[in-house]
């Protein structure tokens, strides 16, 4: 079995995560590196790589001649410095790392309800293919492009298959993020807020103008214009001429030799006008009937600004809001994944540089002659359709549900879930990445003693009964309430899960070391094709069952507040200033103890510092050295069962009734100089949260009534067996045993590279 893959609970539907991201690349194929095990795309990198270099361009803040072309603007890149790294360096370092950051987002968010299905993924495919090829009719002559693949070198910079890969993949996360764009509702004070914070981006400015030609002029003749220009202006400003006056010698017209649009136009922030026109309507404040003179190559402009516009239009407000809800996703986004960047298995590994100089050379160059292009993603071969040749379900039962036999198959799913459950929180760092080592230590665990007596495994047996029980019972509530899946509805949706079996073993068959889809399956679950198909039409008849109910449920006030009262610390966040100082240096040693007692000492000077009136933001931004010190200033909401916030500083935490409390915290690996910002509830917020979308009263509400609604599901199916008397019986100690020694015994064959 692949490691940890019984331990971490795959669900299939999940998997597909990184079929994208490998869609280009095969084990032979050189690679730029991994980012938790799925290779990061080279299309991803080069579009990071050269958004980093025209930023640099637009910015003007380097002494790079971007004006060079090819190898000539390569090597100046490479030459030129900025604090004693060149740029070259500077800008592949920063595009591995928004890759990284990218293919966080995307790994953690493909399994979120709201995730693009695979037609909706493939159809993103398609459609990307149908822009590159408008893309060669539009400006593959001026190019030099006659073929789809030449339109992607020599327009993008990256192989045809590099590009429709990252157009897939970016398409994909965008239409997640703009799924969640759709359920917020800003208030009007909130956009009221927004647009004042970026005006300049989102106001709409009405000018009208003049334009006095001076193109292919020599300087004495645009010097006439200029003073043309003047007498013109002069003129207006003293009401002796009107602007339709001065439109009868506009340069800007139609092919009939009319004014465009009478000389009015209405600019904003992302207008593709002319740098000085487009600057000099977005600097204006107010309207005014004083014309002035604006010079572009095009000649000179003699413009007025007639009127702004502000949140009052409508098309403004619209364009605000929408950036409000972007800008709001994206910052919940990237404070979702923060605490997934700093741990070891989403960090870039794997790096070859020599690959990624080779890739980024050819952006400058367009020299792609060493490239071969497939347009078809290499794979391992499956199985041919429509035979598949996949195995007969198991039909070994290993126990009577109902007066019905039980397949051993839906037994290793809840007994997997039940083992998963108890293995939770136990660290297995110190097995490496050696899976017969972490299977000698599995075996070791479960006899030890997990809780009440018990042994892992013995609790896992029982466990694994329970669930499956709970699970054949909701199943009988669906099937008495005539909950049931068509003949139609069966076929669909096992049409969609050989569909994505075939796509898993495409792409994942050669690092798995399997070539058939039941060896695939027995890899992931431990059952093979059709033994998961008969679990995975019950699960899915089950849980639409389930999610009817519950969406239906009514309660009193009262008796969730029961509920709240007896699970009070999962539904409320602490918000506190972290400032930590490391107590272990990069490569993991711990630092000397002088200087353990140096950093205590500094905490202790930056604590009074805080007391005496010290802002706690300046602290956090100068001093902390926490992931979260220079995203969110060191503010992080902390919900009792956080991921990467060191325990010690969670106890801590929800001990405390009052805003301003501090302490200095020793963890495993750190000093915390710790102060608490605010509290929220589902009722009430007091003080600061760093999240105020994800963690405010109404997402903990909502959280508390989902909550509550399952746990009423699942008392629910336990009336149901105590009225009923249902529980397992006949069960065969046999069966379960070998259920047990197959979940326990190590299978080499399956060891990659």
């Amino acid at each position: 079995m692949k490691i940890f893959s019984k331990i971490t609970a795959a669900v299939l539907a999940c998997v597909m995560t990184a079929v994208l991201f490998t869609a280009c690349n095969d084990s032979e194929k050189e690679a730029i590196g991994t980012v938790n095990g799925v290779v990061m795309s080279d299309g991803l990198f080069l579009n990071n790589f050269a958004t980093e270099i025209y930023e640099e361009s637009e910015s003007g803040d380097s002494d790079i001649d971007f004006q060079l072309e090819g190898e000539a603007l390569y090597n100046e890149v490479k030459n030129k410095q900025k604090d004693g790294k060149s740029y070259y360096d500077i800008f592949i370092d920063n595009a591995l790392e928004e890759s990284r950051r990218f293919m966080v987002q995307y790994q953690i968010f493909s399994s979120r309800e709201d995730w693009p299905s695979e037609s909706d993924i493939s159809g993103l495919k398609d459609s990307a293919e149908s822009y590159i090829e408008q893309m060669l009719s539009y400006a593959g002559a001026s190019l030099g492009a006659t073929t789809v693949q030449e339109m992607a070198q020599l327009g993008y910079g990256m192989t045809y298959d590099d590009l429709i890969d990252y157009f897939t993949v970016s398409s994909t996360l965008a239409q997640y993020k703009t799924k969640l764009q759709e359920k917020i509702s800003p208030t009007d004070d909130e956009l009221k807020a927004f647009f004042e914070e970026h005006e300049d981006e989102y106001k709409s400015v009405e000018v009208r103008h003049s334009l006095l030609s001076t193109e292919d002029m020599d300087d004495d003749e645009k010097k006439e214009v200029y003073e043309h220009a003047q007498e013109l202006v002069a003129q207006y400003n003293d009401g002796e001429i009107t602007f339709d006056d001065i439109m009868k010698e506009t340069a800007d017209v139609d092919s009939s030799g009319n004014p465009n649009s009478d000389g009015y136009y209405e600019v904003e922030a992302d207008s593709n006008y002319v740098t000085e026109f487009r600057d000099w309507a977005l600097s204006r404040t107010e309207p005014s009937d004083k014309a002035e003179i604006v010079e572009t190559t095009f000649g000179y402009h003699i413009m007025i600004c007639t009127k702004i516009n502000g949140l009052e239009d409508d098309d403004v407000k619209e364009n605000v809001e929408s950036a409000y809800k972007m800008e709001t996703v994206d910052k919940q986004a990237d404070a979702e994944i923060e605490e997934y960047l700093n741990k070891d298995e989403y960090k870039l590994k794997d790096v070859n540089r020599d690959y990624i100089d080779n890739i980024a050379k050819r952006t400058f160059t367009g020299d792609f002659s060493d490239v071969e292009e497939s347009s078809s993603a290499p794979a391992a071969t499956p199985t041919a359709k429509p035979e598949y040749n996949d195995a007969d379900a198991d039909d070994t039962a290993i126990a009577v549900f109902d007066g019905k036999p039980v397949l051993k198959a839906y037994y290793v799913q809840f007994f997997s879930q039940a083992m998963n459950e108890a293995l939770a929180d136990y660290d297995f760092s110190d097995v490496g990445d050696s899976e017969e080592e972490f299977y000698k230590a599995l075996n070791e665990i479960v006899y030890k003693e997990y809780k009440d007596g018990q042994t892992y495994l013995d609790y896992a047996k029982e466990r694994g009964s329970e669930l499956l029980t709970d699970f054949l019972t909701a199943k009988k509530m669906a099937e008495d309430a005539g909950k049931t899946l068509s003949d139609d509805e069966r076929s669909s949706l096992l049409s969609e899960l050989d569909s994505q079996i075939d796509t898993m073993l495409q792409y994942y068959g050669t690092s798995y070391g399997v070539s058939t889809r039941d060896e695939l399956i027995e890899t992931m679950l431990n059952v093979n094709v059709n033994d998961y198909k008969n679990i995975y039409l019950d699960q899915t008849m089950v849980s639409d069952y389930a999610n009817e109910l519950i969406d239906g449920m009514k309660f009193e006030e009262s008796e969730l507040d029961a509920y709240l009262n007896e699970h009070k610390d999962e539904y409320r966040a602490v918000t506190v200033r972290r400032i930590a100082k490391m107590l272990v240096d990069e490569d993991g040693e711990d630092i000397s103890d002088e200087s353990k007692a140096d950093l205590l000492a500094l905490l202790e000077l930056l604590k009074e510092k805080y007391e005496n009136g010290d802002s706690s933001e300046a602290l956090a931004l100068g001093y902390s050295e926490s992931t979260d010190a220079g995203s969110a200033k060191g503010l992080v909401d902390i919900r009792k069962t956080s991921y990467g916030i060191p325990p010690e500083v969670i106890d801590w935490a929800f001990r405390q009734t009052e805003t301003g409390a501090s302490s200095i915290i020793k963890t495993e690996s750190s000093y915390e100089f710790i102060i608490i910002e605010g509290f929220t509830d589902s009722s009430k917020s007091d003080g600061l949260v760093a999240n105020s979308d994800s963690t405010s009263s109404k997402s903990l509400r909502t959280e508390l009534e989902d909550a509550y609604k399952s746990q009423l599901f699942e008392d629910s199916v336990e009336k149901y067996i105590s009225d009923n008397s249902l529980s397992l019986t006949d069960i065969n100690d046999d069966v379960v045993n070998s259920v047990i020694e197959d979940y326990l015994t190590y299978d080499p064959k399956t060891v990659t590279e």
